[in-house]
């Protein structure tokens, strides 16, 4: 499946250099571990690096985001207080994706779904 990786990056204020790298790392793993158990995934936490080196309007990132958010199947929301990632979910719940409370929850449903498309198929 295709996941859109959604949680804190930026707190939704002027955070450390230290606070957006823990957050990006918490993306990193959640991530890791979906790709792991064999799906896709988009992490918009690594954009951090493209915005640093190539800028771009908040606006601008937000389409973006949305673009994949409706290419994917399901979003992960990971803990931790975002207005951004809130917004990300708000939008996911708009065009019917299924939204899941970190990896593990995902995992289930994913597990499930597979299920049900296997039996379907029998």
């Amino acid at each position: 499946m295709k996941v859109y990786v959604a949680g804190p990056m930026t707190n939704g204020g002027t955070p450390s250099p230290e606070e957006i790298a823990a957050n990006v790392r918490a993306g990193m793993a959640a991530a890791a571990s979906l790709l792991a158990a064999g799906h896709a995934v988009y992490l918009p936490h690594l954009c951090v690096a493209l915005d640093a080196a190539h800028p771009q309007p908040y606006e601008r990132w937000l389409a973006n985001d949305r673009a994949w958010i409706e290419a994917s199947d399901a979003v992960v929301r990971l803990p931790g207080g975002s207005t951004g990632a809130d917004a990300d979910v708000q939008h996911a719940i708009e065009h019917r994706k299924m939204v899941c409370a970190g990896v593990s929850a995902f995992l289930e449903w994913a597990a499930e779904q597979a299920g049900a498309t296997a039996r379907t198929a029998n």
